[in-house]
């Protein structure tokens, strides 16, 4: 998702382990067993349910576009704004062939669409404040994360300013 400050400054960014450490390679399913190649699971962990429902809308995507997740994932980090390159961290030659297959991956709006609300992270303290806030707690005038706020008619209306 857009980091606000980093797009007005027109910095770019690189996704650091763009398929959630194996979890978005296709290997993991809700309800299939872990991967035969998973042992390094005991330091990772397994997917929690949140990263299942984004896998889950992966495999739909790949499904539908004759794709691999991984693929398809890829493809979806690049139509990310301000993504120029990401760092693959493939050990062996096929899965570096695999993940390269993503530049050949075209996604409709709809696939983009679906990702993009499903792999939406959830932001803590005070994310929530300044979503539902902002219209009442900012100073009229300003712009706080990309909203622009009005000034309040009673405090346009009087001359005092606290």
């Amino acid at each position: 998702h857009p980091v606000p400050t980093g797009d007005s400054l027109d910095m770019t960014k690189m996704p650091w382990e763009p398929l959630e450490i194996g979890f978005l390679t296709g290997h993991y399913r809700r309800l299939a067993a872990a991967p035969a190649d998973a042992a390094r699971a005991v330091i990772t962990g397994a997917p929690s349910q949140s990263y299942y429902d984004v896998i889950e809308v992966l495999h739909q995507g790949a499904e539908e576009l004759g794709a691999s997740p991984a693929a398809v994932a890829l493809a979806w980090l690049r139509t990310r704004p301000a993504v120029r390159s990401l760092l693959l961290g493939a050990r062996r030659t096929e899965q570096l062939v695999a993940h390269l297959a993503a530049l050949a991956v075209t996604l409709t709006d709809d696939h983009i669409e679906r990702l993009s609300a499903i792999s939406k992270p959830t932001l803590n303290f005070p994310a929530h404040v300044l979503e539902t806030g902002t219209p009442m707690l900012g100073y009229g005038g300003t712009s706080i994360n990309g909203f622009q706020t009005t000034i309040w008619p009673m405090l346009e209306s009087s001359a005092a300013r606290y």
